[in-house]
Order: C-alpha cells, then sequence, then structure tokens
C-alpha cells in the first residue's frame, strides 16, 4: 500500500449501503419546504432544506433523493449548493435531474473534509460546476457517479483542497468552456477515474503544479476507459512540477482515448519525468502530438511503460524528450501522422532511453522513427522486433547535434518502403535486419504486416519484425 492509500484508508472505505442509511426526499416540482417532512409523499421543494434537516441528524451517512425536475434559482434553490459531509445526493439521472447555477458562482461547493457523494445528475452553467471550500486540513473522499457538468468556465476544479483529497469518479462527463477537471500541487490526491468523457474546452483534465513546494506533494492517478475528446489545447496535461513525485506506483492509463486535441497526452516540460504506464490506448486525430513527455533530463529509477496503444493520424504521434524515467514502448503501432511517427530525443541533462519492441512504425508523411541527441552519450535507443514500413520521408534517422552522441541498435526488424529506408546508421547497427526490398506483406493496402508464408524477411530463428499479433490489420 502506497503512504498516499495508507492516508486516506479512514475515508476511502466503501460507501454504506443505500437501504442501510435515512432517506430524505426532495421534489422540485411537487414538494414544499414550508409543510414537506422530507418523506416520499411530503417531500421537500429544495436541496437546501433537506442539507437543513440532514445538520440536525445524528447518523454518519444520509442520503438525499431528488425527484425528476430543475433546480435553480427559479425552483427557490440557494446556490451555490453547499454539500456537508456525510451525504449522497442521488438524483433521478443525469438527463433528467439538473442543477443551473448562477453567474460567477459555483453550482455545487464540496465540504472541507469527510466524505461526500453525487449521483445522477447533471450541473449546468456557473463559474464552476464543482469547487472545493478551501481552508481544510483534513481527508476529504468525493464519489461521482453519472454526473454531467456542461457550460461552466471550469467543470471541476480541486484547487483549493489543502487536505488529502480522493476522488473516485464513474461516468463522470463534462462539456466545459475552459476545463474540465482542474487540480494542482496543493494537496495530496488520490483520483480513480472509470468511463469518464472530458470534451471541449481548453484541457480536458488539467494537473497544474503552480503552487507545488519543492517536490510537491503526493499523487495517485488510475483512469481506465475514458475519453478525451475535441479539446483545444490538450486532453490530459501535466503543467510544471519536476517530476518527482513521491508515490510507489506510476500514474496508470488503461483503455483511454484522446482525441481531436492539439496535444493528446501532455507532461510538460520537465513533467515527463513521472513514471507513467500506459496500456491499450488510442491516440488519434491529434494535431500536434498523440502523446508528449518532455522531462528534466535527470536519471530516475523506474520506467515509463506504453503498451497495445495506437496512435494515428496525429501531428507527430509520440515525442519523449528528455525523460529522466527509461520509455518502454511494446506492441504499439504508430501511423498516418502527418509528421514524424515516434520521436525521441535527448537536449538536456544526462542519458535518456528507448526500447522499443513488437510495433509497427508506417505510413507516417516524414519519418518513422527519429532519434536526435545533443547531449554528449546523451540517448540509448534498442529497436527489436519491429516492423517500419511505408512512411514517406526515411525509415530511421539518426541525428546528432552539436555535441550529442547516441547508440542506436535495431535487432530483428524489417524496414521497408520508405523514400530512404536508414539515414546515418552504421551497418553494426541494422545487422540482421531485413532492410530494402519487398518483405512480401501478406495485405500491404490493408496495414497487415503479417509476413507472408514466402517473405525473405527471415533467419534462422523465423520471421523478422513485429510479431502476428501487432502485425496484422490495425483497425
Amino acid at each position: 500500500m502506497t503512504p498516499l492509500a495508507s492516508l486516506l484508508l479512514a475515508v476511502v472505505t466503501p460507501f454504506a449501503r443505500i437501504d442501510a442509511v435515512p432517506r430524505i426526499h426532495v421534489d422540485a416540482r411537487r414538494g414544499k419546504d414550508a409543510t414537506g417532512d422530507g418523506s416520499a409523499e411530503l417531500p421537500f421543494q429544495t436541496l437546501a432544506k433537506a442539507i437543513a434537516l440532514r445538520a440536525a441528524m445524528e447518523e454518519p451517512w444520509v442520503e438525499i433523493a431528488l425527484a425528476v425536475g430543475f433546480h435553480g434559482e427559479a425552483s427557490g434553490e440557494a446556490l451555490p449548493v453547499l454539500l456537508p459531509s456525510g451525504v449522497r445526493v442521488v438524483g433521478a439521472g443525469s438527463e433528467s435531474c439538473e442543477f443551473g447555477g448562477r453567474e460567477g458562482q459555483p453550482v455545487v461547493v464540496l465540504p472541507k473534509e469527510g466524505r461526500v457523494a453525487l449521483e445522477s445528475v447533471a450541473l449546468r452553467g456557473g463559474s464552476i460546476g464543482i469547487a472545493c471550500e478551501p481552508g481544510g486540513r483534513a481527508p476529504l473522499a468525493v464519489e461521482l457517479v453519472d454526473v454531467r457538468i456542461e457550460g461552466s468556465a471550469t467543470a471541476l476544479d480541486l484547487r483549493s483542497a489543502a487536505g488529502p483529497l480522493a476522488l473516485q469518479a464513474d461516468g463522470l462527463r463534462t462539456r466545459a468552456t475552459g476545463v474540465g477537471l482542474h487540480a494542482d500541487a496543493g494537496a495530496p490526491l488520490d483520483l480513480a477515474l472509470r468511463r469518464c468523457l472530458f470534451a471541449g474546452g481548453e484541457e480536458g483534465l488539467l494537473l497544474d503544479d503552480g503552487r507545488a513546494q519543492a517536490d510537491g506533494p503526493a499523487r495517485e492517478l488510475w483512469l481506465s476507459d475514458c475519453r478525451f475528446e475535441g479539446c483545444a489545447n490538450a486532453g490530459f496535461v501535466r503543467r510544471g512540477g519536476d517530476g518527482r513525485e513521491r508515490v510507489a506506483l506510476p500514474w496508470r492509463f488503461e483503455r483511454c482515448e484522446f482525441r481531436g486535441a492539439r496535444f493528446g497526452l501532455a507532461l510538460e516540460l520537465p513533467g515527463g519525468d513521472v513514471p507513467l504506464q500506459v496500456r491499450d490506448c488510442r491516440f488519434e486525430a491529434n494535431g500536434n502530438f498523440g502523446a508528449s513527455l518532455v522531462g528534466s533530463g535527470e536519471v530516475r529509477e523506474g520506467a515509463t511503460r506504453f503498451e497495445r496503444c495506437t496512435f494515428r493520424w496525429n501531428g507527430i504521434g509520440a515525442q519523449f524528450l528528455a525523460t529522466g524515467r527509461p520509455i518502454e514502448v511494446d506492441g504499439c503501432r504508430f501511423e498516418d501522422s502527418i509528421g514524424i511517427g515516434l520521436m525521441v530525443g535527448n537536449f538536456t541533462g544526462a542519458r535518456a532511453s528507448l526500447r522499443l519492441r513488437d510495433s509497427i512504425v508506417a505510413a507516417n508523411g516524414a519519418t518513422g522513427l527519429f532519434v536526435i541527441s545533443e547531449r554528449p552519450d546523451g540517448l540509448a535507443v534498442a529497436v527489436e522486433r519491429c516492423t517500419l514500413a511505408d512512411n514517406r520521408g526515411a525509415g530511421v534517422e539518426k541525428k546528432n547535434r552539436k555535441f550529442g552522441t547516441s547508440t542506436l541498435a535495431l535487432a530483428r526488424c524489417v524496414v521497408a518502403g520508405h523514400a530512404t529506408d536508414l539515414v546515418k546508421l552504421d551497418a553494426a547497427e541494422f545487422a540482421g535486419c531485413h532492410v530494402g526490398g519487398d518483405p512480401r506483406f501478406r495485405a500491404r493496402e490493408r496495414r497487415d504486416y503479417r509476413l507472408a508464408d514466402d517473405s525473405p524477411a527471415r533467419d534462422a530463428e523465423g520471421p523478422l519484425g513485429a510479431p502476428a499479433a501487432a502485425a496484422r490489420d490495425g483497425e
């Protein structure tokens, strides 16, 4: 268990069963604050009245059930809604139960500490959809389920949290005019997001280290089955900081999609040193980079891994620059970028490294794999069992600038179909590879880069290039 997980154990325990806690009913259309009692038969009209009743109750956990309807100034609701600890607010569905915000104010404000849950509601307008009350020091655990936030300058703003904060979200959907989720390094953060959508705005999810002192507090991130779509700048961006997260586990991204931004996944200088584990993700149609990691150049323990990911139709598929932790890329496809498929370089700091294995780099507009160094002995790249085919510039290009030196070794690869297969590589760097000529792929026009049975791209151990699982049609 990580230090942060231990710290939050007391508040991140499973939420109580709904049928085991008291329930207060609210109905904006037929409820009455003056004569209601919060029962299903006599519901309150406003959430504010239900919260006032909850304050007089001793139970540690209370549910407030919202009927279908609109909650706002027109229905008599007090805004912003100040949620107390120990409350789960459950609406009738995010498509039929909505809160409307007031201009220049948050719609919902979380408590300073304790635990709170919000489920099956929509929040619209206001300066912030969900904000944190400032001044807390004790841990706060928040659960969001089927919550839709639209039209706020920032959909979910966690920057006022001062104590440890754990956020679990399943089915959170933001369509913000600014930022979907904004957190900084002012407090320890445990962020677990599942099946969430961040669409539109400038950034989908922004981690800003502007308040960080020294290394900053610990943060744990686990995103699974999340989508980042159509953000003007970046889908997911970590801005600033020096990458020294005090965590035992890497940040995890599993089965996520990054589409239609300038940067799909961006860890900006020098934040690219944060350890990542990116599996089964798609980076598509991003104007500048599908993924961009820019680090400090300081060597760190542990590796950043990309496994079974697809990079397609981006400006550049992925770039890894001066990353202090080694980059390991296994079973990925880099295709149809306007420029470079995969770029790795080192402009500052100590030695950086990339291991690319069992992958496809094909049909990109410029170079398939571009390796560049400006540091003496600054970069080591190993390419194993990969297929580099049909890139319109070079298949692999190595470039050393100023005092830069690098090592590049290709093993059991297929390099064919480029304007120039290899640029500035010595023969020893691609010994044992199939370079040039027709390797006889099974269905090149369908991007099926498996080798035909009569392919010349073989050695005593068998076929060269990417294994069948990675080389078949990527669609």
